[in-house]
């Protein structure tokens, strides 16, 4: 074989030991695709599996206010026997608005937890909101969320109709948050206590 010759054969580049064996460029590339496939709907059944077994209707995943919730099974929830200010103050005020501490208050209780929901005896006002009292376990202890909001001075005790089962224990919490002068009931926050009784 000549020199030329040895060139010409070089040129060509190592062959597999069987040409057989070589996978087609296109072939490997479906193969792939199809692996991605088969891992994307692996996962998604997974995820899907996930939300099925972790799925709780009484999660609370947005506070509007202090008193008023979106539950995950997508239904409204308003604190019923207390009255709440709104979030958003009036253009006029100044200092601290105690609706925007309430709506904080309710959420580092509630949001992205599991409660634990009592409806009062009218279930729904006429928009179909659920009126309850609401339950949640916060650093180890139960707390009533109702209750406290008025103890802490940021509701008043407001029961409406049937709805009136913590009567007695709203208007404790009342008379105490009064008598500390917490909340509305602190002499620099008479605006906020005006609005909160006129509001109905």
């Amino acid at each position: 074989m000549s020199d030329a010759e040895a060139t010409e054969t070089d040129t060509t580049g190592p062959r597999p030991a069987d040409e057989s064996l070589a996978v087609p460029t296109s072939r490997r590339g479906r193969s792939r695709r199809t692996l991605i496939l088969v891992l994307a709907v692996i996962l998604g059944l997974g995820w899907g599996v996930y939300r099925v077994v972790t799925w709780d209707p009484n999660i609370v995943i947005k506070v509007h206010d202090g008193e008023t919730l979106i539950l995950q099974a997508e239904q409204g929830l308003l604190l019923t026997g207390i009255k709440v200010l709104p979030t958003l103050a009036p253009k006029n005020h100044k200092g601290v608005w105690l609706g925007k501490t309430a709506r904080d208050f309710t959420a580092r209780c509630v949001l992205d937890k599991s409660v634990t929901l009592e409806r009062g005896r009218t279930p729904q006002n006429e928009a179909g909101w659920i009126l309850g009292y609401v339950f949640v376990e916060v650093d180890g202890r139960k707390v009533f969320v109702n209750e406290e909001l008025v103890r802490r001075g940021l509701a008043i005790s407001r029961p409406k109709g049937l709805n009136d089962k913590y009567r007695d224990l709203f208007d404790a919490a009342e008379e105490e948050a009064r008598k500390a002068q917490r909340g509305v009931w602190h002499p620099d926050n008479a605006e906020e206590l005006r609005i909160l009784r006129g509001s109905d």
